[in-house]
């Protein structure tokens, strides 16, 4: 459930809101899924463990654009089997969210950023196109 994004000065004058301020962090509470159960069950998936160069591009769907990194693995009745090439994504948080049947029971904050974010299982993410991503 999605509860409150940030308002900054300009957006909460026009609305009459209350400015949250300019804060460039999300998280996303914890679910109660094992790590190991999120795999379990999938017949043929992939398997992300991090998103790199990712922006919003559009606002309203909260879509975001991003490329994989660092590990991106196929998944075969629920065995992680082999290292996959490297995707874009083109996809709304709010889409993935809504298509999740699973969220991790372990939250860790990511390397680069503020965001606070556990593991999800979701269906129907959009692997837009394979790149050359290291």
């Amino acid at each position: 459930m999605l509860k409150e994004l940030s308002v900054g000065r300009y957006w909460a004058k026009k609305q009459v809101i209350a400015s949250t301020g300019a804060y460039d962090g999300y998280e996303l509470a914890p679910g109660d899924t094992a790590p190991d159960a999120l795999v379990k069950g999938i017949k043929r998936g992939v398997l992300i463990t991090r998103l790199w160069y990712s922006n919003f591009i559009d606002a309203k769907t909260l879509s975001i654009t991003a490329l994989t990194r660092d590990g991106t693995f196929l998944i075969e009745d629920g065995v992680v089997t082999q290292p996959i090439k490297n995707f874009r994504i083109n996809q709304s948080v709010l889409a993935a969210f809504d298509a999740a049947d699973a969220v991790g029971n372990v939250s860790e904050v990511t390397r680069s950023s503020v965001w606070r974010v556990p593991s999800i299982r979701t269906h129907d993410f959009l692997l837009a196109s394979p790149c050359d991503a290291i």
